[in-house]
């Protein structure tokens, strides 16, 4: 995961910005905290299946609950 401070022009428009600066924490912050929510689950969020579990999690849940 690499962020840059500077903004950058691409294709006239600009970069989009780190997950680290659009949540305001620090890189090394939002590192840990991924690297923690592996531990704690036991996924691994390198993988395509795991991030999808963890993306739809929440909205199961949310659907769930107005039934």
């Amino acid at each position: 995961m690499k962020c840059q401070n500077r903004r950058t022009r691409r294709a006239g428009g600009p970069l989009p910005a780190c997950p680290a600066t659009r949540l305001r924490v620090q890189l090394n912050t939002l590192r840990y905290r991924i690297r923690r929510i592996a531990d704690l689950t036991g996924r691994d969020l390198g993988t395509l299946e795991d991030r999808v579990d963890f993306f739809l999690a929440p909205r199961a849940t949310r659907w769930a609950s107005t039934l």
